[in-house]
């Protein structure tokens, strides 16, 4: 079984905080997003192969949206360029139609051209 992504991800212009949704602590910040999966990086690592409800903090959005409400499975961990922090990979799972939809807008209206 191959474990790699479809889409290519974007680099947003911004770097979103996410949030575990339960506890409102921070999981990390949003490195690059597509509307199956993102990259996180932060000082802390998660457990490769768990399960985390995470809410990811929406810029203004034309939609009112403040936040999506996400559960993510981190399937991988490494490390970032920049000593003390990590980077982790996640890949969304059974992400309502309207959230992906908000995804795919985020990406469009905040993605950096390259």
């Amino acid at each position: 079984m191959l474990n790699r992504r479809n889409a290519k991800r974007r680099q947003l212009i911004y770097y979103l905080p996410v949030l575990f949704s339960d506890t409102e602590i921070p999981a990390g910040n949003i490195v690059d997003i597509t509307h199956e999966g993102m990259m996180l990086v932060h000082t802390e690592i998660l457990e490769r192969g768990e399960y985390y409800a995470m809410r990811i903090n929406l810029p203004q959005m034309d939609s009112g949206r403040k936040y999506i409400d996400v559960m993510a499975h981190c399937r991988w961990i490494g490390p970032d360029s920049k000593p003390g922090y990590s980077l982790m990979g996640f890949q969304f799972v059974d992400m309502k139609e309207k959230d992906r939809l908000e995804i795919m807008r985020l990406i469009m209206d905040y993605k950096l051209d390259t």
